[in-house]
């Protein structure tokens, strides 16, 4: 369980580092970044839950090591890419 802990800390403690920035941002949008459109994954990965695949793991990692300016730039090309 201490996984589960660490892991919804870390996605907590990255959504309180971007917003020190003055972006708010959502777990949808960490896990539109990520490349995932649902959150299933998302929540397995949050929880330490034994099915999360192993790609989810490094895609979310990513995501959490990144910069806060580099993961805006990620989700701006996003929502960009995504008004068209």
């Amino acid at each position: 369980i201490g996984g589960a802990i660490s892991r919804r800390a870390a996605v907590d403690g990255f959504i309180a580092k971007i917003g020190e920035g003055g972006r708010k941002i959502t777990r949808k949008n960490l896990y539109t970044v990520a490349g995932y459109s649902n959150r299933t994954e998302f929540e397995r990965f949050q929880r330490d839950d034994s099915r999360t695949t192993r790609s989810a793991v490094s895609n979310f990692n990513r995501v959490l090591a990144m910069r806060p300016e580099d993961f805006i730039r990620s989700l701006e090309k996003l929502e960009k890419k995504n008004s068209k």
